[in-house]
């Protein structure tokens, strides 16, 4: 999986942010406050939702509200990556709790390709293109520090 865009309408500190990455080894940096983890936090959020997972009911994590936008009403973004040389995209509404998942070239809504967990309602997509759970992907690739609270609906 080659992550090759981000765009973040409303999502923290960031609204109408576009970040185009190259294929290879891409460096974040900047001063404290920046945004890097608030980058890396839409990330995980883009592809695995703010549930806990392996829940039989659907418990956010309290990066939903932590990542709210702090202007406008937009809690959303996208996200296009390849894979297998097919490319993808990744349109998630936090707020609403809604993700489609679409052919990048051609827009088809690609959502009923990917089995739905019956608990979170999240759709499996990131692990079936990384072959890594949620668990996995935070504890190697996405490694930050974390807080126990928890938010349940």
């Amino acid at each position: 999986m080659i992550i090759s865009k981000l765009e973040l309408n409303g999502f923290g500190k960031f609204k109408d942010k576009e970040i185009e990455l190259s294929q290879g080894l891409n460096v974040v940096y900047g001063p404290n406050e920046a945004g890097k983890s608030t980058i890396q936090k839409f990330i995980e959020g883009m592809l695995f939702g703010f549930k806990k997972p392996y829940k039989s009911r659907r418990v956010f994590t309290y990066e939903l509200l932590a990542y709210q936008p702090w202007e406008g009403k937009s809690y959303e973004g996208a996200l296009e990556f390849e894979n297998q040389g097919k490319l993808y995209r990744i349109e998630r509404n936090f707020k609403e709790d809604d993700v489609i998942i679409r052919n990048a070239k051609t827009g088809e809504s690609l959502n009923k390709k990917f089995k739905q967990h019956k608990g979170t309602k999240e759709l499996n997509f990131a692990e079936t293109h990384m072959n890594l759970n949620r668990n996995i992907f935070g504890n190697t690739i996405s490694i930050s520090h974390k807080t126990p609270l928890t938010i349940i609906y």
